[in-house]
């Protein structure tokens, strides 16, 4: 059946040329409607050990609910049935065919089994789908036509609104005066570069408005978004500082951009974004938030981490933000370099370890961070003025434990 479906579908046949016999033999009517509905699955990102069965069972689990759906909402009709094809990795078409009739009410009824699918497939496998629907036609020779309408529907859901089907029929141009300005995109890229943070605010007002009432695409909209947080993420830089976007960088962000499936989602999260990049590179100029950065590298890492191989590279990286910037705000808050700090910090522990008297020097050097007790033993006198063995209580000498 699937091989015959997958002729049908990519070879373009006069009605005298149909492989009649094949069609009898697979027990299909002769005469008869045809209508295709094309969905994509949009595969999450499973990057993960396991990704690929983990998405196979996902398809697996989709084509199940489909063919349950369709048993059930067909089961018994007369005028309807369908046949499902798993045509590629991420594809399946569902071929309704039908006695030739083309009323409106076997439509609706169409329409409301391929809507019910989609809702459960997003319910259960909490999958996105993009959903063509293309137009009824007369006849197996014309099944490739309404195959090549649902898949240009599918380009319309996929520029639009996900989790939707979309029909080929009532598919219209958006409107030309409903487009965004760009004006406005230009005047706000502008601003950000000026540092003019009120006026960048009140310009993605606008333009944020201006997307909500545009007919403009999900494609042309995240295009739109994707620059304007880019050169936010810039600007950033230029104050010596990165944003924070709920831990992320600006790589992290853009991937959440595309995963929205409407335009109307997507401003929604996009404006809160933009809220608080806004909000928090005002606040670093401001010099608060140094503070609760230098506080996250001090309560975070050196205190939580110091027995272990960490270094202000890691950190940063583990922050997404500049490692040198780091270092220059570490030392401008403490008023102390990172490694000087972190080793008073590990030196303070170590002293805390020999008033027990149960360890040996070399075990110390290993529970506080250092590898090379040698080492250790040199970074303990510089700054205690005492080697391990010889420290009984004794205060600094140099007055530089004071954390």
């Amino acid at each position: 059946m699937n091989t015959l479906f997958r002729d049908l579908l990519s070879t373009r046949y006069r009605p005298e040329e149909l492989p009649a016999s094949r069609i009898a033999f697979m027990g299909l009517p002769n005469l008869t409607t045809v209508q295709v509905l094309t969905f994509s699955l949009v595969r999450p990102n499973l990057s993960a050990p396991g990704g690929e069965r983990d998405w196979q069972l996902l398809r697996f689990g989709t084509g199940n609910i489909i063919r349950e759906m369709l048993n059930l909402n067909l089961k018994g009709h007369s005028l309807l049935s369908a046949e499902v094809l798993e045509y590629s990795d991420q594809e399946f078409f569902i071929i309704f065919m039908g006695v030739p009739t083309q009323d409106e009410q076997k439509q609706e009824f169409i329409i409301e089994i391929s809507n019910a699918m989609l809702e459960n497939i997003l319910q259960y496998m909490k999958l996105s789908v993009l959903a063509g629907l293309g137009s009824v036609r007369d006849g197996y020779h014309q099944l490739i036509d309404s195959y090549l309408e649902s898949r240009t529907a599918v380009e319309t859901a996929e520029m639009n609104e996900w989790n939707r089907v979309y029909a080929f029929t009532s598919i219209s141009l958006a409107e030309p005066d409903k487009s965004v300005s760009m004006d406005t995109v230009r005047y706000l890229h502008d601003a950000i570069f000026q540092k003019q943070w009120q006026q960048a605010y009140d310009q993605w007002k606008q333009l944020r408005n201006e997307m909500a009432r545009s007919k403009e695409s999900l494609s042309v909209s995240k295009g739109v978004c994707s620059g304007i947080l880019s050169v936010l993420w810039t600007a950033s830089f230029t104050i010596e500082t990165q944003v924070e976007t709920t831990n992320h960088g600006l790589e992290d962000i853009l991937l959440q951009l595309t995963r929205f499936g409407s335009v109307s989602t997507m401003l929604e999260w996009m404006n809160d974004t933009v809220a608080r990049m806004v909000a928090q590179i005002q606040e670093e100029q401001g010099g608060k938030k140094s503070h609760a950065l230098v506080d996250r590298v001090i309560k975070d890492y050196i205190e939580k981490c110091y027995h272990e191989d960490i270094s202000l590279e890691r950190i940063a990286a583990s922050l997404h933000v500049n490692r040198n910037y780091l270092s220059q705000l570490f030392k401008r808050v403490t008023g102390e370099p990172f490694v000087t700090y972190f080793n008073k910090f590990r030196i303070r522990k170590a002293i805390e370890l020999i008033s027990t008297g149960k360890y040996m020097v070399y075990e110390i050097s290993e529970r506080v961070g250092f590898q090379n007790p040698t080492y250790f033993s040199q970074v303990f006198k510089s700054i205690t003025g005492y080697s391990p063995s010889e420290y009984d209580g004794k205060p600094a000498n140099k007055g530089v434990l004071r954390l």
